[in-house]
């Protein structure tokens, strides 16, 4: 950040860009790695600290700051991070779904948290509320820019479709309907 600071508005215009990209998810930065949800959480605090203090000084860029912030994740104080990891697996044993594309997506929660897990979320809770129609679920993966492809290029792969019993109805959306609170 320090570089683009002294190119000035080339710079933040490059930052912009890269941000951009990775937002619509054209950039995949973290792919192979293991980046767990605290730590993308804690390093979004302080991208957005650090901008939010380049912001007050520049008021020359601040357009092009407020773009870039507008392409961070809100990041989170204290265990915000942590509680990505830890509710889904409360979520899967209080709902008895601990096998198939729920143990599956906790394994890519745990190992690489992305924006695409707020769309997953959501995809789930349609999918429940429709009376478990599969097409419901594809429809809003596919609308958010999530295909099949997408979800099995992931380095922890998400293999199957949900497959809920109608008697985790109520637990899942009311857990689900927390947890994509957490997620956002």
């Amino acid at each position: 950040m320090d570089k683009a600071k002294d190119a000035g508005e080339l710079g933040f215009a490059g930052i912009l860009v890269w941000m951009r990209f990775m937002a619509t998810r054209q950039l995949i930065w973290n792919k192979n790695y293991n980046v767990k949800p605290r730590e993308i959480s804690k390093a979004q605090d302080r991208l957005t600290d650090l901008l939010q203090d380049i912001f007050a000084s520049n008021p020359q860029n601040q357009e092009l700051l407020r773009m870039i912030m507008s392409t961070v994740g809100r990041g989170g104080e204290g265990d915000v991070g942590q509680r990505i990891r830890d509710e889904i697996l409360v979520i899967q044993r209080n709902n008895e779904c601990k096998g198939g594309m729920m143990e599956e997506w906790h394994q890519k929660l745990h190992n690489n948290t992305s924006p695409d897990d707020v769309i997953i979320c959501q995809a789930l809770i349609d999918y429940i509320k429709s009376d478990f129609d599969m097409s419901v679920y594809w429809k809003t993966l596919n609308e958010n820019g999530i295909t099949k492809e997408r979800i099995l290029s992931y380095d922890r792969a998400i293999h199957s479709e949900p497959n809920f019993r109608r008697d985790q109805r109520d637990g899942l959306l009311h857990d689900l309907g927390n947890y994509l609170r957490t997620l956002k």
